[in-house]
């Protein structure tokens, strides 16, 4: 691969970089990070324009509904107004930005606006509210008027350039500008879940600096250049005219001195900006004492559940799927409502007002990703919140929807995905990732071969978008969606890897992410455990019929594959095993023998001659171990024939 493209290594040498780290504890953020705000605004605007230093980037990394907002936009907003300054504050999603600009009117002296027009107006008291979408035309256009009072630049939601990166093309883009047009401005970035965009931030801004620095000295060397060109026509003039060039030698001798000690001088501070550290991280640490974790297999188990509730008990529920949404809002009829990207009308306009409320009035609220982050909710009735999803970042977002108060208990359940499905899940990533790859490789070629014969997959074609800088015939997609999607292949591979393991290794691991240890009680339907012990006996069953009835004939073992597939479809496959169902080759036989393998029992299925099966005890390992591995496979091969 060309190593520009090698976006993922380039990533991963940012988990290598300098930055500081300072524990913030558990504390109130909004106090903290005000004091930390008045010490950062006033040495930067009194000693930063003095020695050229740039302001050092920060990372906020604080728990959902720990107060980033009310930081930002009534504290930090009072200091940066101390020197005429202004706040660019962007943020993921657009029902968040309509939180956020309700927040900004409720704090300015204007009258109370409605939504249609907080929709459109993006500018309360000394801070600019905008959606990441809306950056680069922000800094192409300059709206306002207002860029250049901007003195700090707020990234909320930052994990919005790697988690988007997979369907918004121009996340790479959106960053890359905001760091270069506002260089000079105080940038932070706040997010709850940081573990995937942090080696992307300091990676950009370490290349934003050493571009900087890199380019300060070429101009040293540029100017010192003209200079040596002037001076040397200066000395060839005055040779020709006859003059004492003493007195001009000794004046060109000074300047380069000169010259010479500025680039120095330059080199000394690129190399003393280089040092330090690229992000000021500040990590304070998250409570999930009010988190009751529970773990379910069948959605009809939380369709039970909400009917068997208090009637004043409301339910948040992710799904995956537009489809899924549907049928779910299907099977709980009007006490639930369903939103998703694609409403329109009234819907659309009940779900601004429920976000602008921040309190929805239905039982039940279905939901896709469209409110996963960003969105709040204070309501106390909200005590249940349902989530499918492998995703650490993911979860603590959904969770993180409901704003806690003391005393707050919130029962969050989830979902223990089938095996199949996440093998779905991963083949479709990994796809993804292949083909982003071939793109980066070669786009012609890419195109040629896939994008003109119309061989995509529609889920591969939201990678792609028309870039700022370039023509409407031109596409490209985020330099982070490949570094993402292998993210996303590596959630699939660990969730399928803890299932098959058993042990409640996949529960165990959600556990983990909220400081909890795993409890029985947890289980909010059958486990794994459960479902094989009462399915053992019904496969059993099947083997100990077949063994009456040995030899018996390839159309009776068919059957009998047949009837131990439909045991597995009654429990979804949870177990994980593939049934091949390729007869022409007889690969059936091995499948029987894979169920029989995995429920542990003491059956094998193999060839009685004459194209006949039969079903025998396994024999004792001992007798087995002289049998030459040739006989194995020519036995093995009997039924290909």
């Amino acid at each position: 691969m060309d190593s520009k493209w090698d976006v993922i290594s380039l990533i991963g040498s940012g988990c290598q970089l300098n930055k500081r780290v300072n524990d913030m504890g558990s504390g109130n953020l909004v106090d903290k990070m005000t004091n930390v705000a008045n010490e950062w605004f006033k040495h930067d605007f009194t000693t930063r324009a003095a020695k050229r230093y740039p302001p050092r980037p920060a990372l906020i990394n604080a728990p959902t509904g720990s107060g980033k907002s009310t930081f930002v936009l009534e504290h930090l907003s009072r200091i940066i107004a101390r020197n005429g300054g202004r706040i660019l504050l962007l943020t993921n999603r657009s029902g968040l930005c309509l939180q956020q600009r309700t927040m900004g009117n409720r704090l300015s002296p204007m009258p109370t606006m409605g939504t249609s027009s907080l929709r459109n107006y993006p500018v309360w008291n000394n801070v600019d509210i905008i959606t990441y979408q809306e950056a680069m035309s922000y800094i192409k256009h300059d709206w306002y008027g207002t860029i250049r009072y901007v003195q700090a630049v707020i990234c909320d939601e930052a994990h919005f350039f790697c988690s988007d990166s997979t369907y918004n093309s121009h996340t790479s883009e959106i960053l890359k500008a905001l760091i270069s047009c506002f260089f000079w401005t105080t940038r932070i970035y706040m997010t709850a879940t940081p573990d995937s965009v942090e080696p992307v931030l300091l990676l950009e801004e370490k290349i934003a600096l050493d571009n900087y620095c890199n380019g300060t000295i070429q101009i040293e060397d540029a100017n010192k250049q003209r200079v040596e060109e002037n001076q040397k026509a200066e000395m060839d003039d005055a040779l020709k005219k006859g003059e004492n060039v003493t007195e001009l030698k000794d004046r060109h001798e000074r300047e380069m001195i000169r010259l010479n000690q500025k680039r120095e001088d330059t080199k000394q501070w690129c190399n003393t900006v280089s040092q330090r550290h690229y992000l000021q991280v500040y990590k304070f640490s998250t409570n999930y004492d009010y988190v009751r974790l529970h773990f379910f297999r069948e959605w009809q188990n939380i369709v039970n559940a909400i009917n068997d509730a208090s009637s004043s008990d409301k339910w948040l529920i992710f799904v995956r799927t537009k489809k899924q949404g549907e049928e779910l809002k299907s099977i709980l009829g009007k006490c639930a409502q369903f939103v998703h990207a694609d409403i329109k009308g009234n819907d659309r306009q009940s779900l601004q007002d429920m976000m602008r409320r921040e309190r929805f009035e239905n039982r039940v609220l279905i939901s896709t990703t469209i409110l996963y982050n960003g969105i709040n909710f204070h309501d106390d009735e909200l005590k249940h919140i349902v989530v499918d999803s492998v995703d650490k970042s993911e979860v603590i977002q959904m969770l993180g929807r409901k704003r806690i108060k003391e005393g707050d208990v919130v029962n969050l359940y989830v979902l223990v995905p089938d095996v199949e499905e996440l093998n779905k899940r991963k083949g479709l990533t990994k796809n993804n990732l292949d083909l982003a790859h071939q793109f980066h490789n070669d786009p012609h070629r890419f195109f040629r071969d896939h994008w003109e014969s119309g061989n995509i997959d529609e889920e591969f074609q939201k990678l792609f978008g028309v870039p700022s800088y370039l023509s409407r015939n031109s596409i490209d997609m985020s330099l982070y969606a490949p570094y993402q999607l292998s993210i996303e292949e590596g959630f699939y591979e660990t969730a399928i890897d803890n299932i098959l393991k058993g042990n409640h290794l996949f529960e165990k691991s959600i556990c983990a992410w909220f400081d909890l240890d795993y409890s029985p009680d947890m289980k909010f339907d059958d486990s794994l455990e459960d479902v094989i012990d009462r399915t053992t006996p019904k496969v059993r069953s099947c083997f100990e019929k077949y063994l009456e009835m040995s030899p018996f004939s390839r159309e009776a073992g068919m059957e009998l594959w047949n009837m131990l597939l439909n045991l597995l479809d009654e429990e979804h496959n949870v177990f994980g095993i593939k049934m091949k169902n390729q007869q022409e080759s007889g690969r059936w036989k091995a499948d029987i023998n894979r169920v029989s393998d995995y429920f542990d029992l003491p059956y094998s299925c193999d060839s009685a001659g004459n194209k006949l099966l039969k079903i025998t005890h396994k024999k004792d390992e001992k007798s087995e171990a002289g049998i030459s591995e040739t006989f194995v496979e020519e036995s093995s091969g009997d039924m290909s024939e």
